[in-house]
């Protein structure tokens, strides 16, 4: 069996002949990152390399739609994922069998006031699953489909914390918010709020504050949007880029 050093110095003269990917060489002595975990993060960095979906038809497009609940809404000061919740969409059809839920494990007791905003207790987060393990289930949930959330800054932020405290690899994945494509098609409304969103397309509320609730309303939204897009000769994601960059 080969020593720490020799092992290590294998991996750096790999890394220098280019064998291996850089994103992955800071991996070396994180004792959580598995194997299997490199070559999952391996694969998934190669299909977002595949050719881009800039010019499918947003009527044939297919996205994931996805939610996170958190501790807290700093993730570079010890706020953690609670839960994952994704739903599939494909064009304007909500596939309702292709869905994703997941509780997390914490590190820290759940402040009160956000267990009272998601019904999300300690003790429920104990049968979750750890945060590395819910991420890749997650990740090959959502295989090279675009994702969708709404004010996705603070999912966002979430998920490129954790991947780089896990795997030490910068996650990049492209991703839509439905906040600005609604700022775009709806500019005299002064809230963009999702909860005032689904008020004004008569999106029916169900459970808010639940990570699969809240990705499946956000989903119905998504859909009336490609419909509404559509209307206004928008039908592909580039030009939907192009709208919300001069909005």
């Amino acid at each position: 069996m080969k020593d720490r050093g020799s092992t290590e110095g294998s991996w750096w003269s790999a890394l220098k002949r280019g064998e291996i990917s850089s994103a992955f060489s800071s991996i070396i002595g994180v004792p959580h990152a598995k194997a299997e975990q490199i070559a999952f993060m391996r694969n998934t960095l190669k299909e977002q390399r595949k050719p881009n979906v800039l010019h499918v038809p947003l009527e044939e497009l297919s996205v994931v739609v996805f939610d996170l609940e958190t501790t807290g809404f700093l993730p570079d000061h010890g706020d953690e994922i609670m839960s994952i919740g994704a739903i599939r969409v494909k064009g304007e059809t909500i596939i309702s069998d292709a869905s994703f839920y997941e509780l997390v494990q914490v590190n820290q007791t759940v402040p009160p006031e956000i267990e009272q905003l998601t019904g999300l207790t300690n003790t429920m987060l104990q049968e979750g699953l750890p945060l590395a393990t819910a991420l890749q289930r997650f990740m090959q949930f959502v295989g090279s489909d675009i994702l969708i959330a709404h004010a996705s800054g603070h999912d966002k932020a979430f998920i490129v914390a954790a991947f780089w405290k896990i795997w030490r690899a910068r996650w990049s994945h492209r991703l839509v918010d439905t906040m600005l494509v609604a700022k775009w098609l709806e500019k005299e409304k002064r809230n963009y709020t999702l909860d005032e969103l689904l008020v004004m397309n008569q999106i029916e509320v169900t459970t808010r504050h639940h990570a699969l609730e809240d990705a499946r309303m956000t989903a119905s939204l998504w859909s009336q949007y490609v419909g509404k897009m559509r209307e206004r000769h928008v039908t592909t994601l580039s030009e939907l880029y192009a709208y919300l960059s001069s909005s």
